[in-house]
């Protein structure tokens, strides 16, 4: 059985992954290209990654939440109803935060999770985080986003 850290590592990494998800899919359909590409390369990348920890969770007896926490869809919903420019200004900077949490998150998971291959899957998952939020913060250096 999974401890009570592991149990919550896996309802916090699939929130977050079913959050990136959603905010892809809304962002793949921006004007803007640089920001389409990075929607899409959220839902490809985000995808594979809550379909492995699934596999993980469920192996451990775990049914993982398969969709975003309610703040999560508020935050989106209310994101979807903003124009253009300003949808494409308010993800990067939405997406560096919930990608720094997420990156704390599988940092905290890698040193201290107890089952091994959750642990596993969090070392695996910083450096995808990490380089995430490096083009993050290129795409907010960009002209049209300042």
């Amino acid at each position: 059985a999974l401890s009570d850290g592991d149990r919550e590592f896996v309802e916090n990494a699939a929130e977050s992954g079913y959050a990136e998800v959603a905010t892809g899919k809304a962002a793949a359909k921006s004007d803007n290209q640089a920001i389409r590409d990075f929607g899409n390369q959220m839902v490809d990348e985000h995808s594979k990654m809550n379909d492995e920890l699934a596999s993980i969770a469920k192996q451990k007896g775990v049914t993982p939440p398969t969709s975003a926490d309610l703040a999560s869809k508020a935050k989106n919903a209310l994101m979807n109803v903003l124009p253009g420019k300003t949808f494409d200004k308010q993800y990067v900077s939405s997406q560096l935060d919930d990608h720094q949490e997420t990156l704390q998150l599988m940092q905290k998971q890698a040193q201290s999770g107890q089952d091994p291959d959750l642990k596993a899957f969090a070392q695996k998952s910083v450096p995808m985080i990490q380089k995430h939020i490096d083009e993050l913060q290129a795409l907010k250096q960009r002209p049209e986003l300042q």
